[in-house]
C-alpha cells in the first residue's frame, strides 16, 4: 500500500508536469508558416521574435527582418523553446541571427540551409544538423552551443 505521503508527492510531481507540457513552446519555419510580424503565438518587438505556444513562421519573416539590417533573436518567453528549420533561410545583409537564446534548453532541429551574411549562433540542449550552414562576411563567426542536461 501506498503511504499517503507518496500519493501526494506523485500526485504533486504529475500536476508539475503536465502544467509544464502544456506551456510547451514550438516554433517551426516553414514553407506553410505565417508572415508578416506577428501570428499565432509569435510576435516580433525589437530585434527579438518571441514564441509563447506553438507557432509556424515562414522563412521570409525572419529573411525580411536581417535584410533591414537588423539582427535577429528567436526565442520564447521560457527558457524550452523547440525550434524546427524546414524551409532554408537566406540573408546576404551582415545582421546577425540567434536561434534559441543563451539559456535555451529547447532542442533545435536543422533540415534547411541556413546562409547569413552576419554571425549564426544556435543554443540548445541538442542541435541536430542535417543542412548546410554559413556566413557569407569575412570574419563572421558560425557557433553551435550545446548544453548538457543532467
Amino acid at each position: 500500500m501506498i503511504s499517503t505521503s507518496l500519493r501526494k508527492a506523485l500526485f504533486l510531481s504529475v500536476a508539475v508536469l503536465s502544467f509544464l507540457l502544456s506551456k510547451a513552446q514550438n516554433l517551426t519555419i516553414s514553407s506553410t508558416g505565417q508572415t508578416g510580424t506577428s501570428g499565432t503565438n509569435w510576435s516580433i518587438t525589437g530585434n527579438s521574435l518571441t514564441v509563447t505556444g506553438t507557432a509556424n513562421i515562414n522563412a521570409s519573416v525572419i529573411e525580411n527582418h536581417l535584410n533591414g539590417n537588423s539582427a535577429l533573436l528567436l526565442t520564447g518567453n521560457t527558457a524550452t523553446v523547440t525550434i524546427n528549420v524546414t524551409q532554408a533561410i537566406n540573408s546576404s545583409a551582415t545582421s546577425d541571427l540567434i536561434i534559441g537564446s543563451s539559456t535555451n534548453v529547447g532542442n533545435v532541429t536543422i533540415s534547411a540551409a541556413v546562409s547569413v551574411g552576419g554571425e549564426l549562433t544556435i543554443n540548445g540542449t541538442d542541435i541536430s544538423l542535417a543542412a548546410a550552414l554559413s556566413t557569407t562576411s569575412n570574419g563572421k563567426a558560425l557557433k553551435l552551443l550545446a548544453k548538457i542536461r543532467f
